[in-house]
């Protein structure tokens, strides 16, 4: 049992942390972006980054959902049963 809860949460876990990463480098590009091309109208406050916060995690949640549906744990040879694999 302890293989099939690790299968899954360690490749949903993975997914979230890769997509929060990326989707915080997005928002500090964007911002560093704005900041730049916009100097004195577009200024970042304290309940904007929360907000922007939230919905890099919110995407990071959702988009990972996909890894908890389709992995699971296989007999990878019929011959060793005791070999269990986590695959896609």
């Amino acid at each position: 049992m302890l293989g099939w809860v690790m299968c899954k949460s360690v490749a949903y876990v993975q997914g979230v942390s890769v997509s929060a990463s990326v989707n915080s480098l997005v928002a500090v590009s964007l911002d560093r972006f704005l900041a730049i091309w916009f100097p004195l109208k577009l200024q970042i406050t304290t309940p904007r980054a929360r907000a922007i916060i939230v919905i890099i995690w919110i995407m990071a949640i959702t988009s990972a959902i996909p890894y908890v549906v389709y992995f699971e744990t296989k007999v990878f040879y019929p011959e060793v049963p005791e070999l269990i694999v986590c695959v896609e």
